[in-house]
């Protein structure tokens, strides 16, 4: 794979880190919510899939946020680097 310690796996880990979360809270949400809707639900199995369904939306949210906010931060960065100079 990539060299330990090196650029470019730090950029893969960087951008893939929020889009598996991303994408695990998409399912997990989707999931949750095509179960609810199935047949007739004991009490404990809906509030398992509404917890199933709220942990989904927050891992969307967190997954959003890192996208939003780590190119903006690393924009930041350099920005702030070719400010100061060499």
């Amino acid at each position: 794979m990539l060299p330990e310690g090196s650029l470019a796996s730090a950029l893969v880990l960087i951008l893939v880190t929020p889009l598996l979360i991303f994408r695990l809270g998409m399912l997990a949400t989707l999931l949750g919510a095509r179960l609810s809707f199935g047949a007739s639900l004991l009490p404990h199995d809906a509030a398992a899939l509404g917890l199933l369904c709220v942990a989904g939306l927050i891992a969307l949210g967190i997954g959003l946020a890192i996208l939003w906010v780590l190119p903006a931060l690393l924009i930041a960065i350099v920005g702030i680097g070719h400010l100061l100079g060499p």
